[in-house]
């Protein structure tokens, strides 16, 4: 989520992250339980957004072929293609898809995309800085960064 090139296993949020106060961590944590965990696709990416104070917008995604390579950037573009390849065994997400995911926030969306789709494989996750030679159609949303949109742009199909 925060583009760390390497973290410790005992630590994921990098030794930069100050960490929270044990009691706010523990309150933190007890209302997370408490929360009814999303049931449905929809449920879950409406919690995603308000995680992150986000709000996603509906995208037209158009048709997508089992050969085509894709580069997303934006986090409603994201959760767009993440409905189309839901349940569709006709397509192969970690093959197929590259996204370009500069925020946190975006990048937390497109990491959720693997759990989501249940992938065997790791989802290929750029910043803008490390976007070169993409190939694959671009698809953007305008809830992209302009720099991530710019990359996701430039790739070749």
């Amino acid at each position: 989520v925060f583009a760390e090139s390497t973290v410790a296993e005992d630590n994921a949020f990098s030794p930069s992250w100050p960490g929270l106060h044990p009691v706010e961590a523990a309150e933190l944590w007890h209302n997370t339980l408490l929360r009814p965990e999303p049931r449905n696709l929809d449920l879950l990416l409406d919690a995603w957004a308000h995680a992150w104070e986000l709000r996603l917008s509906p995208f037209a995604l158009g048709p997508l072929t089992g050969f085509e390579r894709l580069v997303f950037a934006g986090p409603s573009a994201i959760a767009a293609v993440l409905r189309v390849f839901l349940g569709r065994n006709d397509l192969a997400w970690t093959e197929q898809v590259t996204l370009v995911a500069t925020p946190p926030a975006h990048r937390q969306l497109a990491a959720l995309t693997t759990a989501v789709l249940n992938a065997t494989k790791p989802t290929r996750v750029l910043t803008h800085p490390q976007a070169h030679d993409l190939v694959g159609r671009p698809v953007v949303s305008p809830d992209a960064t302009p720099e991530d949109a710019d990359a996701a742009r430039r790739s070749a199909t």
